[in-house]
């Protein structure tokens, strides 16, 4: 969790080694982290930034609560990079 540049707005990663995907592990941890950081003095909201062709990155998203707010191409070889946002009371 750190700061994204923008005031009041924190980002959040992820990443689970290959054995250990597909149990929940990345969703309850993006989840947790999301409640603790709107939790802090002065957060307005939460981001999320991922490449759509990671399926599994991609889908933690709407389990978390997140809406999407751009879809930007800032990879280098053409990907789809997910801009999502989660703010307090839910909206984004």
């Amino acid at each position: 969790m750190f700061p994204n540049g923008e005031d009041g707005v924190l980002e959040i990663g992820y990443w689970v080694f290959s054995p250990a995907a597909g149990r929940g592990l990345a969703t309850r941890a993006a989840a947790a982290l999301t409640e603790e950081g709107l939790r802090l003095p002065g957060v307005k909201a939460m981001e999320i930034h991922c490449d759509q062709a990671n399926v599994r990155s991609a889908g933690i998203r709407p389990r978390s609560g997140y809406r999407l707010l751009r879809c930007s191409r800032c990879d280098g070889e053409g990907g789809c990079v997910l801009r999502v946002a989660k703010c307090l009371g839910g909206g984004a």
